[in-house]
């Protein structure tokens, strides 16, 4: 192949993967196509490598999406509260005066 067409090629490839809304395909297709050719990789195994990557980060995504959405309540930590029970809450230390 020729070094003007494999850009030209790779950039169609970005934009196909742009149109059909697949962006994890489109940053990993150059990695993975070389990956496949040092391991001599059929191109069924390749094709199978894009699209595991393409859902596994589809579904990383829509959990914390799913999460987000959820609004669960914050976290507070034993650090959290420490602030509340200062000298200046009106707990014991207000009571020792």
């Amino acid at each position: 192949m020729s070094t003007a067409v494999k850009p030209m090629q790779e950039a169609a490839i970005r934009q196909y993967a742009k149109q059909l809304y697949l962006p994890t395909l489109s940053g990993q297709f150059a990695h993975l196509a070389e990956q496949a050719v040092k391991e001599k990789q059929s191109h069924l195994s390749y094709l199978e490598a894009l699209l595991e990557g393409e859902l596994e980060e589809r579904s990383r995504k829509a959990m914390a999406r799913r999460i987000q959405e959820a609004r669960f309540p914050t976290v507070k930590t034993l650090a959290d509260w420490l602030p509340m029970c200062g000298p200046h809450s009106g707990g014991a230390a207000a009571k020792s005066e």
